[in-house]
């Protein structure tokens, strides 16, 4: 169940097209359901976050889980399922957080794990604007 107001996403052709639609980066956190850290880094980072209008204004945030049965549409429109992905992206912990643009490119530095949580806002913020940057600024 999710009580953070975090979406899933099953379907990241459709969020793509939202995505380069408006420019702006879509953040993907990569969890389990039985993942501690994970639901620590929803409470504690990414629920402050969605309930700040800037946030919202800036990016979209989804969550992709990779428990079995986690079936999805990747960016192509092809079936696949949320470990799949996770291993195509050479994740090896969830969570972990990527930025991407609408066709599933990474556009900044991705977060891995969870180590100190009064920190971790700060980190991915910094990944937020290069993320923004880039996707406004193709060229750089």
């Amino acid at each position: 169940m999710n009580t953070t107001g975090l979406q899933q996403t099953d379907n990241l052709q459709t969020l793509g097209q939202q995505v380069s639609a408006t420019s702006k980066p879509l953040l993907l956190m990569f969890s389990q359901h039985h993942c501690p850290f994970c639901k620590k880094l929803k409470s504690e980072v990414l629920e402050p976050m969605l309930k700040n209008p800037e946030y919202r204004q800036r990016l979209f945030m989804r969550e992709l889980m990779i428990d079995f049965g986690s079936n999805l549409i990747d960016f192509s429109g092809k079936p696949t399922t949320g470990i799949d992905l996770f291993e195509l992206y050479s994740m090896v912990v969830t969570p972990t957080i990527i930025l991407v643009d609408g066709a599933g490119k990474e556009v900044a530095r991705r977060q891995t794990g969870v180590n100190t949580v009064e920190m971790y806002g700060w980190y991915l913020d910094q990944a937020i604007d290069e993320a923004v940057f880039r996707l406004a600024n193709p060229a750089s």
